[in-house]
């Protein structure tokens, strides 16, 4: 039989695999420990946190008749969220006198007011320039017109002596 052979630890060592091991045991054991500890303290105070917002206080009065105030005076200012202009469509000038008062008793024509029409004369003239142009485009279609119809006449009258059908030389023309 064999004889183990074993060292003996050197003199100033006291470090050895078996006390390492069970060293690192019990540091992990108390790691886990203080963390086990951490948790719960800091679950306990979420608890307690939401165990106060979670109840309600709560009065409880007598249900009465009182008087509401029909009016209410309120001192401020009021401004509009958006400024929008307002005015007749094309701008058809300013007022320029009023002839009624708010209540009073109008007539049907009666005039009630009159616009200054200084800034529509522009206008005016511009559109009356606008229709002119149209006439003369208007009676140069016209023309136009009478020409293709007079053209057309003539040619209706000249196949016949031709011997051929209206339109048909055009018809060869675009075969070709």
């Amino acid at each position: 039989m064999r004889a183990a052979v074993t060292e003996a630890p050197s003199a100033g060592t006291w470090l050895t695999a078996r006390r390492a091991v069970w060293l690192l045991a019990i540091v992990a054991a108390v790691v886990v420990g203080l963390l086990a500890v951490r948790l719960t303290q800091s679950f306990n105070a979420r608890n307690a946190v939401s165990n106060k917002i979670g109840i309600p206080v709560v009065s409880v009065t007598e249900v009465g008749r009182t008087a509401v105030p029909t009016t209410i005076s309120i001192i401020g200012t009021i401004a509009a969220r958006y400024d929008t202009p307002i005015g007749a469509e094309g701008d058809g000038g300013r007022v320029a006198a009023i002839y009624v008062e708010a209540g009073d008793r109008v007539k049907r024509g009666q005039v009630l007011a009159r616009l200054d029409v200084s800034v529509l004369q522009p206008q005016v003239v511009n559109l009356q320039a606008a229709l002119e142009l149209s006439r003369a485009e208007a009676d140069l279609a016209a023309a136009a017109r009478h020409r293709d119809q007079e053209d057309l006449r003539a040619a209706h009258a000249r196949a016949p002596a031709e011997g051929r059908a209206p339109g048909q030389e055009r018809r060869y023309r675009v075969l070709r």
